[in-house]
Protein backbone atom coordinates (compact mmCIF):
# COMPACT_ATOMS: atom_id res chain seq x y z
CA UNK A 1 0.00 0.00 0.00
CA UNK A 2 1.21 3.36 -0.77
CA UNK A 3 0.54 6.17 1.31
CA UNK A 4 -1.42 9.09 0.49
CA UNK A 5 -0.13 12.38 0.63
CA UNK A 6 -2.52 15.48 1.10
CA UNK A 7 -1.33 19.24 0.27
CA UNK A 8 -3.58 22.13 0.89
CA UNK A 9 -2.36 25.43 -0.50
CA UNK A 10 -4.71 28.11 0.71
CA UNK A 11 -5.07 30.60 -1.71
CA UNK A 12 -6.80 34.13 -1.51
CA UNK A 13 -9.85 32.82 -3.45
CA UNK A 14 -10.03 29.34 -1.63
CA UNK A 15 -7.81 26.31 -0.80
CA UNK A 16 -6.29 23.67 -3.45
CA UNK A 17 -5.66 20.19 -1.96
CA UNK A 18 -3.41 17.70 -3.66
CA UNK A 19 -3.95 14.17 -3.89
CA UNK A 20 -0.47 11.81 -3.98
CA UNK A 21 -0.53 7.95 -3.44
CA UNK A 22 -3.52 5.98 -3.08
CA UNK A 23 -7.26 7.49 -2.17
CA UNK A 24 -8.60 4.21 -0.63
CA UNK A 25 -10.01 2.64 2.22
CA UNK A 26 -7.24 2.60 4.22
CA UNK A 27 -6.61 6.27 3.51
CA UNK A 28 -9.07 8.31 2.98
CA UNK A 29 -9.83 9.29 6.62
CA UNK A 30 -6.43 11.34 6.21
CA UNK A 31 -8.20 13.29 2.88
CA UNK A 32 -11.55 13.64 5.01
CA UNK A 33 -9.27 15.30 8.03
CA UNK A 34 -7.96 17.95 5.61
CA UNK A 35 -11.17 18.66 3.96
CA UNK A 36 -13.27 19.03 6.80
CA UNK A 37 -10.34 21.17 8.29
CA UNK A 38 -10.55 23.37 5.25
CA UNK A 39 -14.53 23.41 4.96
CA UNK A 40 -14.70 24.63 8.71
CA UNK A 41 -11.95 27.46 8.12
CA UNK A 42 -13.75 29.62 5.64
CA UNK A 43 -16.41 30.03 2.91
CA UNK A 44 -14.01 30.06 -0.87
CA UNK A 45 -13.69 27.55 -2.98
CA UNK A 46 -12.30 24.44 -3.00
CA UNK A 47 -10.04 22.22 -5.70
CA UNK A 48 -9.11 18.95 -5.67
CA UNK A 49 -6.10 18.02 -7.34
CA UNK A 50 -5.53 14.75 -8.68
CA UNK A 51 -2.94 14.47 -10.92
CA UNK A 52 -0.62 12.87 -8.60
CA UNK A 53 -3.13 9.64 -7.08
CA UNK A 54 -1.78 6.54 -8.41
CA UNK A 55 -4.88 4.27 -7.27
CA UNK A 56 -8.75 5.40 -6.61
CA UNK A 57 -11.03 2.92 -5.10
CA UNK A 58 -14.82 3.20 -4.56
CA UNK A 59 -13.87 4.36 -0.84
CA UNK A 60 -12.18 7.78 -2.90
CA UNK A 61 -15.03 8.30 -5.45
CA UNK A 62 -17.57 8.54 -2.41
CA UNK A 63 -15.12 10.63 -1.06
CA UNK A 64 -15.42 13.05 -3.67
CA UNK A 65 -18.77 12.90 -4.51
CA UNK A 66 -19.67 13.94 -0.93
CA UNK A 67 -17.26 17.11 -0.97
CA UNK A 68 -18.79 17.94 -4.42
CA UNK A 69 -22.39 17.52 -2.50
CA UNK A 70 -21.36 19.73 0.47
CA UNK A 71 -19.86 21.87 -1.97
CA UNK A 72 -23.30 22.58 -3.72
CA UNK A 73 -25.44 22.37 -0.70
CA UNK A 74 -23.01 25.48 0.31
CA UNK A 75 -22.93 27.27 -2.81
CA UNK A 76 -19.50 26.91 -2.85
CA UNK A 77 -17.01 26.83 -5.66
CA UNK A 78 -15.31 23.45 -6.56
CA UNK A 79 -13.62 21.95 -9.12
CA UNK A 80 -11.36 18.74 -9.92
CA UNK A 81 -8.18 18.29 -11.49
CA UNK A 82 -8.46 15.26 -14.26
CA UNK A 83 -5.90 12.92 -12.22
CA UNK A 84 -3.86 10.11 -14.62
CA UNK A 85 -5.57 8.27 -16.93
CA UNK A 86 -5.82 4.53 -14.72
CA UNK A 87 -7.52 7.41 -11.79
CA UNK A 88 -10.02 8.96 -14.56
CA UNK A 89 -10.76 5.67 -16.09
CA UNK A 90 -12.74 4.97 -12.76
CA UNK A 91 -15.03 7.94 -13.28
CA UNK A 92 -15.31 7.41 -16.59
CA UNK A 93 -16.54 3.61 -15.90
CA UNK A 94 -18.91 4.26 -13.39
CA UNK A 95 -19.99 7.57 -15.72
CA UNK A 96 -18.81 10.22 -12.92
CA UNK A 97 -16.86 11.93 -15.02
CA UNK A 98 -20.13 13.59 -16.35
CA UNK A 99 -21.55 14.28 -13.27
CA UNK A 100 -18.11 15.86 -11.80
CA UNK A 101 -16.42 19.18 -12.57
CA UNK A 102 -13.49 18.33 -14.11
CA UNK A 103 -10.34 20.43 -15.89
CA UNK A 104 -7.14 19.07 -17.26
CA UNK A 105 -5.17 21.98 -15.16
CA UNK A 106 -5.25 23.62 -11.74
CA UNK A 107 -5.40 26.92 -13.67
CA UNK A 108 -8.38 29.46 -12.82
CA UNK A 109 -10.19 26.63 -10.63
CA UNK A 110 -12.04 27.88 -7.68
CA UNK A 111 -9.39 28.09 -4.74
CA UNK A 112 -6.00 27.67 -7.55
CA UNK A 113 -2.82 29.80 -7.07
CA UNK A 114 0.15 29.27 -8.45
CA UNK A 115 1.66 26.02 -8.44
CA UNK A 116 4.45 25.06 -6.00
Amino acid sequence: MTALRVDPEITETGTVLRLSGELDLGTVAKAEDALFRIENDGPGGITLDLRHLGFIDSTGLRFILSAHARAVEQDRPFAIVRGPDVVHRVFVLTRLDERLPFSDAADSLPGAGEPP
